[in-house]
């Protein structure tokens, strides 16, 4: 099934850009023979995991798409960072966070049991069984270990024998993330893997197989990310904003399989340089929306509204509001240009 960039422009919430001088990421493939970490602290402790959210103590600081952050976890999808202390661990309430990880899919320790209620095999269909919850006899260990000295140390991070949500017992996954204190580099390095050819399409229809490097600001509406598609050995990268969805047509497949072992991903942060293109003062109310909306800020603009597909639905010149009545329920994002400068508004259309 494919798998659209405006597919993670719904998954990831993501909104206006503003590109002014962004460190966006270069990519670079290579092979490395691939070494599991030894003498390195597990942060699953042998206890079976699924959905962690698991604060990691480092005093590193971490640098993504131009952001300083000084707190990593381990989430759902894979190592994630934020600004707040140990205290706060419901990190999805969190207005600015990021997320890295070596497959955009849901992760979970191969000793988790189901149970299948339907009884046609189907894992999606069963439930997740813990014999206790956080059971010892965990399959898949999770840890990390930082080499080197302060400012040109290696943070690495180690996802071993791993499964995938609703996958069969054969499938196990070992790769790793390494993130480079001098220079911010970040790195997906792939070991010995697999993923069953039933499994890969259940994948293709729930997720997506792609590394992705991940920034939302949820208070400012900045999103950004980078992603691989195509054949692992000579992956497509698109690095932007989920914005670009919304005027170039992106589409992004995800990788056609697992990378080989061996395989190592580079992103480095390149400053652009782009001008900024954001028009300011925008305001569109009321949010959420039953029928007319007014936007304030800018006199005779282009206003166009798109569905969560990044499909355009309509073009308006702006001259009062808008009537909306006809939308069904749900989530639209308005786009205003005037004099070749937009932004995106998420609004929610009331049923």
């Amino acid at each position: 099934m494919k798998k659209t960039f405006a597919f993670l422009l719904v998954l990831l919430s993501g909104l206006a850009l503003t590109a002014q001088n962004i460190p966006y990421y270069s990519f670079q493939k290579s092979t490395e023979p691939y070494q599991a970490l030894d003498n390195s602290v597990s942060v699953n402790n042998g206890l079976q995991w699924d959905d962690p959210n698991i604060l990691i103590p480092t005093d590193m600081e971490f640098v993504v798409f131009g952001q300083t952050f000084n707190t990593l976890y381990l989430g759902v999808m894979g190592a994630g960072f934020s600004n707040v202390d140990e205290e706060n661990e419901d990190i999805e309430d969190l207005p600015f966070y990021v997320t890295l990880t070596p497959f955009f899919t849901d992760l979970m320790d191969r000793c988790l049991e189901y149970e299948d209620f339907k009884g046609d095999g189907d894992k999606r269909d069963g439930l997740k069984r813990f014999r206790q919850e956080g059971d010892t006899g965990s399959c898949s260990n999770l840890s990390y270990r930082i080499d080197g000295t302060p400012g040109s140390r290696i943070f690495k991070f180690e996802w071993q024998n791993a499964s995938i949500y609703d996958a069969v017992d054969s499938n196990y996954l070992n790769m790793q993330m390494w993130y480079y204190e001098n220079g911010h580099v970040i790195e997906f390095r792939y070991g010995p893997s697999y993923i069953s050819g039933n499994d890969y399409g259940m994948l293709m229809t729930y997720d997506i197989l792609t590394p992705v490097i991940h920034m939302e600001n949820l208070a400012t509406e900045v999103s950004y990310m980078a992603i691989l598609s195509g054949d692992p050995d000579n992956p497509t990268h698109f690095c932007g904003s989920t914005l670009d969805s919304l005027t170039d047509d992106i589409e992004m497949d995800g990788l056609s399989r697992q990378p080989y072992p061996n395989t190592v991903y580079r992103f480095e942060p390149v400053v652009t340089g782009v001008p900024s293109h954001e028009l300011l003062g925008v305001t569109v109310s009321p949010n959420p929306v039953s029928d007319q909306l007014c936007i304030s800020g800018t006199d005779h603009a282009t206003v166009e509204i798109f569905n969560v597909a990044g499909q355009l639905l309509s073009t308006h010149t702006y001259s009062g509001p808008i009537d909306m009545s006809s939308l069904s329920g749900g989530i639209y994002f308005v786009k205003v240009s005037q004099d070749g400068r937009y932004t995106v508004k998420k609004v929610m259309k009331c049923k």
